[in-house]
């Protein structure tokens, strides 16, 4: 069954209509250490780690709004942040009201494909609710994933992002 395609408003190529959305399964510093030291550097769960009790990540997204969609295009990433963010965050990881804290200085953990260096912009980790990840906006206003993130993409550039991971 093949996927049911739309035009893209930019530049009329035909893209799938469902859009996928990418996501890193570590923080880069830890995807690139190989078995078992991985095993033996890291502690915690698939949303939350800390690397040699020195490092901390948390799992969130980066929500890109979708020109003529409802629904933005997420970027599955991980944000570092400091201990003190790390120690309140899960403290309220399972709070219902964890959405009204004020959100957290982290940096993107993962280079973006297509966006040079990303893995070190600046972030603002808010805290959404104990059922979804944190939304994750980057601060840095001169990177291109900025502007993506403040005034949306195309389907076009929906699909570029997919076909890194193709």
């Amino acid at each position: 069954m093949k996927n049911k395609l739309e035009v893209c408003s930019c530049c009329g190529k035909l893209v799938p209509a469902d859009i996928l959305e990418i996501s890193f399964k570590f923080p880069d510093d830890i995807a690139k250490l190989r078995e078992p030291e991985r095993s033996s550097r890291i502690k915690g769960n698939d949303d939350a780690v800390a690397l040699d009790s020195t490092r901390y990540f948390v799992r969130g997204l980066i929500p890109l709004p979708v020109n003529g969609r409802d629904i933005p295009y997420c970027i599955g990433a991980w944000a570092e942040v400091g201990i003190d963010a790390y120690r309140r965050i899960y403290e309220l990881w399972d709070d219902e009201s964890q959405g009204n804290e004020s959100p957290f200085q982290a940096t993107l953990a993962n280079s973006i494909p297509g966006h040079h260096k990303s893995n070190c912009y600046g972030l603002s980790l808010q805290l959404t609710g104990p059922s979804t990840r944190p939304d994750f906006k980057v601060t840095d206003e001169a990177t291109e994933l900025f502007k993506q993130q403040t005034t949306g993409i195309t389907l076009h550039e929906v699909d570029d992002y997919n076909s890194w991971f193709r």
